[in-house]
């Protein structure tokens, strides 16, 4: 990824924090994207893994949203989600976002 970012200074990237858990469950590997590449962040895709794209609200994975360390980008919630989990997923990730800040 930095050879690419190298290639060009417009080059930017999505940190999707579910698939670096499905890869390190430690999540020492959204650290390393930051550390490396950070500056050229896009934005951020976030849910929770159970499988695939399950709500943050019913896993409970905060290891996941906590491993976010640039709230100023762009977030897009890939949470799948029926309409009437949709308040309750937001709820949820603002309050962990809001306490991770404090």
């Amino acid at each position: 990824m930095e050879r690419i970012m190298q290639i060009d200074e417009r080059f930017r990237f999505v940190l999707d924090v579910n698939h670096v858990f499905t890869n390190d469950a430690t999540m020492r590997l959204a650290q390393e994207f930051y550390d490396r590449v950070g500056r050229r962040l896009a934005e951020i895709h976030l849910s929770g893994y159970a499988g695939y794209h399950e709500p943050l609200h019913y896993t409970r994975q905060t290891k996941i949203i906590a491993a976010i360390r640039d709230w100023n980008v762009p977030i897009i919630i890939e949470s799948e989600l029926s309409p009437a989990t949709l308040e309750t997923e937001l709820k949820y990730i603002t309050e962990t976002i809001n306490g991770l800040r404090k």
